[in-house]
C-alpha cells in the first residue's frame, strides 16, 4: 500500500509548511469516507448482535423458568415445608417482631411461602413484644429547651411504636389459632434514673388487654413491666395451660407504696405451673399463693430490693420436692442461726447459688444424688482461714458433677484446686464472674490463674484435675501467656494422652491486646472440630483520684 503524503512525518515532531497544511484536508477525504462506511457497518453488526442477545436472553429466561419448575423445593409437601419453617424459629428465646427473623422473614421470600407461613399456626405461638416507655429521661448534657423538644418527639414516636406493636401482636396471636402461646412482654423504663418514690403512676398499657385476651392459651409468660401491668396479668385464675412464669419487677416502689397484696396474684394458683422465676419481688416471696410442691424449676433473684434469707431458702428447698433446676440468691442470715434437718432431693440436677451470707449450713443438710451441674458465686473475699461453702457441696456430691461454673477470684487457689479434685467426671468448667458480681470497693488479693494451674489438667501430674474435661471457658484474672495456652492445648490434644479427654471447645478472654497469634499453630485441631475462641480486651483505665470527679454539667449553657 502506497504511503500517503506526509505519512512518513507522522508521530514525529515535524512542523508542516503552509503548503503542506493545505494538503492535509484533501489527504483525509478518503480515510474519513472509509471510516464512515466502517461505522455504519459496525452499527448494523451491533444491531444484529443486540437482537441475538435479546433472543438469547429470552431463551435463557424461558429455560430458567422451566428449570425452576423442576426445583426440588417445589415438590416438597406443604406439611414438610411447614416443619422446615417451624425449625427456623429461635430455639432459646421467643420470636421477635423483626422482618430479619422467622417467622416474618419467611413471608418475604415469595407469595407461596407467605401464604403457607401465615396459615401455619405453630409459627406464631411464641412472641416477644417490647413497649417503649413514654417517660423521657433527658441526658445530662441536654438544655432545658432541648429537653422539652426531645420529650415531645420521643413521646410521639414512643406512642406510635406502641400502637404499631400492639396491633401487630393482635394479628400475631390471631395467626396462632387455638394453640398454646409463649409470650414475653416488657415495658421499657430507665429504672436506674427514676426516683424510688416517684410520683409517676404507670397505668397498664393497652397491650396488656391483648395479652389477657389469650390468657387461657398461655403456656409460658415472661413479664418485665411496672407493677400495675404485672398485677393485671397476674389476676386471671383460669389458666389451664400455663407451665412457665417469669416475673421481673423493675420498680418496687410502686408495689410497696400501693400495698399490692400477694394474694391477688391468682396466676400463682395455677395447677399446671411447673417453672417459676421471680426477680426483685417486694416483700416475702413465700407469701405468693404458689403450690411449691408442683415446681420443677425455680429461680429467685432479689439482691436489689427484698433479699432471700437462709430460712426462706430452706423453706423453698424443703417444699419444692420435685425440683430439677434451682437458682437462688441468698443474702440474709438468721440471728441466732437456725438448725436445719436433713433434706434429700432425688431429682435435682442443676443448682445455682449466689451467697451473700455463708450457706454452708444449708449445704450440710442437703443430699443431692442426681446433681450434675453446679453454679456457685459468693460475695465473700478469699479467706485462707475459712473453707468456702462450695467445698461442702462438692464433697457431698459423690463426685457426680459434670459441669461447674464459679469465679476463681473469690476463692483461694488451694480451695479452687481442692474443689476441682471433687469433680473428676466434670466435662465442662466455666471460670467467670457472676452476672451480679460486685466488689463494693473491696480491695483483696484476687486469685490469678497461671501456667501452673493449666498444668494441673495434664498428666503426669500426681492427680490430674478433671481428666474428662472437654469444654473450658476462662474469663477471669489470669497470668498465663498465649504461648502457655498453646502448649497446654497441644499437650491436651496429643494422642499420647489416652488417659485424658481431648478438648472440644475452649474460650479464653485475655485482659490485654493480641500479642501472639497462636491460631495458625492449631489449624490441624480446628479442622478436626476443635472450637477455639480467644478474645483480647484492653482493661479500662480507672484513675484512683480522677481529676474530673465532682465536676457537674451546667444546667444552663
Amino acid at each position: 500500500m502506497a504511503l500517503l503524503p506526509l505519512e512518513q512525518r507522522l508521530n514525529t515532531n515535524y512542523a508542516p509548511s503552509d503548503e503542506e497544511l493545505q494538503q492535509i484536508p484533501r489527504i483525509l477525504v478518503e480515510p474519513k469516507a472509509r471510516l464512515a462506511r466502517m461505522n455504519d457497518e459496525i452499527e448494523r453488526a451491533q444491531a444484529t448482535l443486540d437482537e441475538l442477545k435479546r433472543q438469547r436472553d429470552e431463551l435463557v429466561r424461558l429455560i430458567n423458568q422451566y428449570h425452576a419448575l423442576t426445583s426440588p423445593i417445589r415438590r416438597i409437601p406443604q406439611e414438610i415445608l411447614q416443619e422446615i419453617f417451624i425449625n427456623c424459629l429461635p430455639a432459646d428465646r421467643p420470636a421477635v417482631m423483626s422482618e430479619r427473623e422467622a417467622p416474618l422473614l419467611i413471608g418475604r421470600v415469595c407469595s407461596s411461602w407467605r401464604s403457607i407461613s401465615r396459615s401455619t399456626a405453630e409459627l406464631w405461638t411464641s412472641v416477644r413484644v417490647s413497649i417503649p416507655s413514654t417517660t423521657f429521661i433527658a441526658s445530662e448534657t441536654s438544655s432545658v429547651h432541648g429537653v422539652v423538644a426531645d420529650w415531645i418527639d420521643y413521646a410521639a414516636a414512643s406512642n406510635r411504636m406502641a400502637e404499631l406493636r400492639t396491633a401487630a401482636l393482635q394479628e400475631w396471636l390471631q395467626r396462632s389459632g387455638s394453640l398454646p402461646v409463649d409470650i414475653s412482654f416488657s415495658q421499657w423504663q430507665d429504672w436506674t434514673r427514676v426516683p424510688f418514690y416517684s410520683n409517676v403512676i404507670h397505668e397498664p398499657h393497652p397491650v396488656v388487654d391483648t395479652i389477657l385476651s389469650v390468657s387461657r392459651r398461655w403456656r409460658k409468660l415472661t413479664v418485665a413491666a411496672p407493677s400495675s401491668s404485672i398485677l393485671c396479668l397476674s389476676r386471671p385464675h383460669d389458666l389451664p395451660l400455663l407451665e412457665t412464669l417469669d416475673l421481673r419487677f423493675p420498680n418496687m416502689g410502686e408495689s410497696i407504696r400501693f400495698g399490692i397484696l400477694k394474694s391477688k396474684y391468682n396466676i400463682f394458683r395455677t395447677p399446671s405451673l411447673r417453672r417459676l422465676s421471680l426477680a426483685q419481688s417486694s416483700g416475702d416471696c413465700l407469701d405468693y399463693p404458689v403450690n411449691w410442691a408442683n415446681l420443677t424449676d425455680l429461680a429467685i433473684e432479689g439482691h436489689l430490693w427484698e433479699k432471700l434469707s437462709l430460712r426462706q431458702a430452706f423453706f423453698l428447698l424443703s417444699h419444692c420436692s420435685q425440683l430439677v433446676r434451682c437458682s437462688l440468691e441468698i443474702w440474709m442470715s438468721e440471728r441466732p442461726p437456725l438448725p436445719y434437718s436433713p433434706l434429700t432431693h432425688c431429682n435435682l440436677k442443676y443448682l445455682s447459688i449466689f451467697e451473700g451470707v455463708d450457706v454452708t449450713s444449708i449445704f450440710d443438710c442437703l443430699d443431692l444424688p442426681a446433681l450434675l451441674e453446679v453454679e456457685y458465686h459468693t460475695s465473700f473475699t478469699p479467706n485462707p482461714h475459712k473453707k468456702p461453702s462450695l467445698l461442702t457441696l462438692l464433697r457431698k456430691s459423690n463426685r457426680s458433677i459434670q459441669k461447674l461454673t464459679t469465679d476463681p477470684k473469690r476463692l483461694v487457689m488451694e480451695d479452687l484446686i481442692e474443689c476441682l479434685h471433687f469433680i473428676p467426671d466434670a466435662t465442662t468448667l466455666t471460670l467467670k464472674p457472676s452476672r451480679i458480681d460486685k466488689d463494693n470497693g473491696q480491695r483483696f488479693d484476687r486469685t490469678f490463674l497461671d501456667k501452673e494451674f493449666l498444668s494441673f489438667f495434664l498428666p503426669p501430674a500426681s492427680d490430674t484435675l478433671c481428666p474428662k474435661l472437654k469444654f473450658l471457658e476462662i474469663n477471669c484474672p489470669l497470668n498465663f501467656s498465649s504461648g502457655d495456652l498453646l502448649g497446654f492445648i497441644l499437650e491436651k490434644q496429643s494422642n499420647a494422652l489416652s488417659e485424658t479427654s481431648k478438648l472440644e471447645r475452649i474460650k479464653i478472654v485475655f485482659p490485654h491486646s493480641l500479642r501472639e497469634d497462636i491460631i495458625p499453630h492449631l489449624t490441624e485441631f480446628v479442622q478436626e472440630g476443635l472450637d477455639i475462641q480467644l478474645i483480647y480486651t484492653e482493661p479500662p483505665v480507672i484513675a484512683t483520684f480522677p481529676p474530673s470527679r465532682g465536676l457537674h454539667t451546667a444546667i444552663w449553657s
